[in-house]
């Protein structure tokens, strides 16, 4: 949920600079801005996603959105998206991220183990814990009696005496 955010975050960003400044400003000065503001928006939080096919499609055609036209090209030149961000010197946002996560593991192995973030990147659930996680999440306890407050009588719950009408 929070991934998808974020990819669509910078596919309004791209979109913005795009419609703002590709015709009236230098390419120099697009692709500064979009190293220095696009790219650092994107891939902050990074180090904890695990990205999909789709979404690095997505990510991917986001930035070629702003790119083909950078560069000079439409869809219909049919250049490859390799050979215009060769051409732009720019490089590929699905590498730039991969990268940003692999230096921050990278820099969570060299915590020290007594380190909250290090002991989170090394735990791992054992078969135990995760049935009596998942089964605490799944389980649902519906009382089947509650108190009246009335000389301390019981009756049934409202969930209860519905089922039985039906039942009748």
């Amino acid at each position: 949920m929070i991934l998808t955010k974020k990819i669509l975050k910078f596919q309004k960003l791209i979109g913005t600079v795009k419609r703002t400044f590709v015709k009236k400003v230098r390419t120099d000065t697009v692709l500064k801005f979009y190293r220095t503001m696009i790219i650092p928006t994107l891939v902050y939080g990074s180090d904890i996603w695990n990205l999909t096919k789709q979404q690095e499609r997505r990510m991917e055609a986001a930035e070629m959105k702003l790119l083909r036209p950078l560069a000079g090209y439409t869809l219909l030149d049919h250049k490859q998206n390799k050979y215009i961000r060769q051409e732009l010197g720019i490089a590929n946002i699905i590498d730039v991220t991969h990268n940003y996560i692999n230096r921050w593991h990278e820099h969570v192995e060299r915590m020290s183990s007594d380190r909250v973030p290090r002991k989170l990147h090394n735990y791992t659930v054992f078969a135990e814990e995760k049935k009596k996680l998942v089964g605490s999440l799944t389980e649902k306890k519906l009382p089947t009696e509650r108190c009246t407050g009335r000389n301390g009588e019981r009756e049934k719950s409202s969930r209860q005496k519905k089922s039985d009408d039906r039942r009748h």
